[in-house]
């Protein structure tokens, strides 16, 4: 079989199918769909750019505004988020109080927003400190305390005061700076002790950096080299997507790519809300709004077909990947094995093990070093902090 896709760390199996499907269907109109955040990459770049708000204190929203941003959607503020340090449960409000608390003291000390070589020792401050760690550790909790509807959009809100292109600038900032050697791994972020404000004392563990694998990179190139189209559809902020795109060079136009939107003001800069107008009709792009999207916007351009491949890595990429299975349109479906929790991640999980137990069937697993971000040429995972490659999720 002539090579059309570099062998690279693929599986076996994996190389083999995505060739042969690759040259079978080249040039006869067809599409594939890919997630960005651990699909495209490994880490999410929406993650990148939300840390790299906090770290450069990148926003362009008054106080008032803050409180909007962090409240948009959450309409129960007594809501238990977490714990705290001391096992103490954490109302929704409570984190709020303290994040506005923060923010206040920073906007007004002028930190927000300064330039990078002013902020060295406003990061050693308590309000920074305890700013960073909790806004952190709400993002996560917020995915587990609210409906995905309520999560997923929540991240966009915070850059409202910025033009699409100014995002699209901070986003091309966020991934070079998450690319940089030795920031990819995990750190643990503490608000202070002695800073305990209505939460009590808060740690979370957060993934750091973003890799992008050769492998799926060249995955891309070869797919448009058969005349096969690649979309990306994502959940996370849509400018950010197309500055991956562009920096990974992935020869994707902003038109194939579908992501999250929000709304604009007369001036054109965001505010708190989702645009769920643009095009006239925009849904959330994750779960079933993947599959709304696709049938809306990609397939009509295709003859009305469904994806011939699919890439994914959760849950939120099930719809689009199954929806156009059983008629035959969509011939694989690709999952990246990150070593999901079944309780969370149940269709992913399961097809993952059908991928496992028969090979030759819809879908192929893709194994990782989670370690160092790449490919591992077997469909087994090594897990951040381990030696031991695992198949599926064991905790």
């Amino acid at each position: 079989m002539e090579s059309c896709l570099a062998r690279g760390q693929w599986a076996a199996e994996n190389w083999t199918r995505l060739t042969e499907m690759i040259q079978r269907n080249a040039f006869q109109g067809r599409y594939a769909c890919f997630d960005f955040d651990d699909t495209t990459s490994v880490h999410a770049v929406d993650h990148a750019l939300f840390a790299y708000q906090i770290h450069r204190l990148r926003f362009a929203m008054e106080p008032t505004k803050m409180r909007e941003a962090l409240t948009m959607g959450l309409d129960d503020l007594d809501r238990v988020l977490g714990y705290n340090e001391e096992k103490r449960p954490v109302r929704c409000g409570d984190i709020v109080r303290d994040l506005c608390w923060d923010y206040n003291i920073l906007w007004r000390s002028k930190a927000v927003g300064a330039r990078d070589e002013e902020l060295s020792p406003v990061r050693q401050t308590p309000e920074y400190r305890d700013f960073a760690a909790k806004f952190h550790w709400m993002r996560g909790a917020l995915d587990d305390a609210f409906p995905m509807e309520t999560a997923y959009p929540w991240c966009i809100y915070f850059l409202s005061g910025f033009t699409p292109e100014e995002v699209r600038r901070l986003g091309r900032e966020a991934i070079a700076w998450a690319i940089e050697a030795g920031r990819y791994g995990t750190v643990t972020l503490c608000s202070p002790a002695d800073r305990p404000g209505m939460t009590g004392r808060i740690c979370t563990l957060e993934e750091t950096g973003l890799t992008f694998p050769a492998e799926m990179q060249d995955l891309y190139r070869t797919l448009q080299d058969y005349g096969i189209t690649p979309y990306l559809v994502s959940a996370s902020p849509a400018e950010l997507v197309r500055a991956g795109s562009e920096q990974m060079g992935l020869g994707v136009p902003p038109e194939h790519i579908f992501a999250m939107q929000a709304q604009r003001d007369p001036a054109g800069r965001y505010i708190c809300a989702y645009d769920y107008g643009w095009r006239n009709g925009y849904a959330q792009t994750f779960g079933p709004g993947k599959s709304q999207v696709i049938a809306r916007f990609i397939a009509p351009l295709h003859g009305g077909r469904g994806p011939l491949l699919v890439c994914g890595d959760a849950e939120s990429d099930m719809n689009m990947m199954t929806d156009w299975m059983e008629r035959g349109d969509t011939e694989l479906g690709l999952l990246i094995n990150h070593l999901r929790s079944p309780n969370r991640h149940p269709r992913f999980c399961k097809a993952a093990r059908e991928a496992a137990a028969r090979p030759g069937g819809r879908f192929l697993l893709q194994g990782l070093d989670k370690r160092t971000g790449t490919f591992r040429p077997t469909q087994a995972t090594i897990p951040e902090h381990s030696k031991r490659p695992q198949m599926f999720f064991e905790g």
